[in-house]
């Protein structure tokens, strides 16, 4: 695996965007750094929310938050520093793969996959005052990792206005997982279904967090996240579904957060441009090759 850099810059500045140079992308990384003013501490909240689109489509967003509890959750605790009033640092991936589903985002043109960090500049210029502060974000290729298909990732979080149940109806194809944080504490049992099958059957949320913690051998209870894994084998097969189903019960009002995370095969848009770029490419070879033969010399450029 290797890093390559893509770009930084001032995270008070505001909202920026880059096209991410071409290869074969595991995951992003992005990284948040300086030093904070007097009576200030850095937390992940702080930072924004990162939006990822494809040939013009998006395909993720989600807040930085939850890309660092997710890096947490998939792969280990990512090393973040965050004194009050000293050098600080945090930082998160933008996966591209499911667990135990190896894949990447191959991505073929310079401008096919675009990044925007939208950041909370107010907050973050608060935290760092007048001291420099800056972002890295950087790219995790493997030439060896093929994509096989495309992971989306947005939230469509849930807003009880008092205690009793709501219903739960994504009507997405080939969801893989669901991710919800309750903050709150308004939750008290969730019930699933995948294609009228029950995938969760009127269980309590303090025991889907206890299997969350088991399965992901999470070592400390810090990680808000509870994780419902649909495809715990990585089988793509069993990756394809129609719908997710089922109600949540509440003791209260506030917000569910809740992130979908789905399985997209790789769209035609983006077959095309591989294919044409392959073909781009083959053709310059070839007249390359051509160019450089001596006159009446013969190549074989099969």
């Amino acid at each position: 695996m290797k890093h390559e850099f893509i770009f930084s810059g001032d995270p008070t500045v505001g909202n920026t965007s880059k096209y991410i140079q071409k290869g074969r992308y595991v995951a992003l990384y992005l990284v948040i750094y300086g030093t904070t003013d007097a009576g200030q501490t850095l937390t992940k909240e702080d930072v924004g929310r990162i939006r990822l689109t494809r040939h013009g489509r998006e395909k993720q967003s989600e807040t930085f938050d939850f890309y660092h509890d997710l890096s947490d959750l998939m792969g280990g605790y990512p090393t973040s520093t965050t004194p009050a009033a000293g050098a600080s640092r945090i930082v998160a991936y933008i996966p591209f793969q499911h667990i135990r589903m190896p894949n990447s985002m191959d991505v073929q043109d310079n401008q096919e996959l675009k990044i925007f960090l939208n950041f909370d500049a107010a907050t973050l210029a608060t935290r760092f005052g007048a001291n420099p502060s800056y972002f890295e974000l950087w790219g995790l290729t493997a030439d060896a990792v093929p994509e096989k298909y495309e992971l989306e990732i947005y939230e469509k979080n849930m807003q009880p206005g008092g205690a009793g149940k709501l219903p739960v109806e994504i009507n997405e194809s080939n969801v893989i997982g669901l991710y919800y944080r309750d903050d709150g504490g308004i939750v008290s049992n969730v019930n699933l279904s995948r294609d009228g099958e029950t995938a969760i059957g009127d269980v309590p949320l303090e025991v889907l967090k206890d299997t969350t913690n088991m399965m992901m051998n999470l070592e400390t209870s810090g990680n808000p996240l509870v994780f419902i894994n649909f495809v715990p084998a990585g089988n793509r097969s069993n990756a394809i579904s129609k719908n997710i189903t089922g109600q949540i019960k509440f003791t209260g009002s506030g917000t569910l957060q809740q992130t979908i995370i789905r399985l997209n095969e790789v769209d035609a848009a983006t077959n095309v441009q591989r294919v044409n770029e392959q073909l781009n490419n083959r053709y310059h070879s070839i007249v390359g090759n051509m160019h450089s033969q001596p006159a009446g010399s013969f190549q074989n450029l099969n």
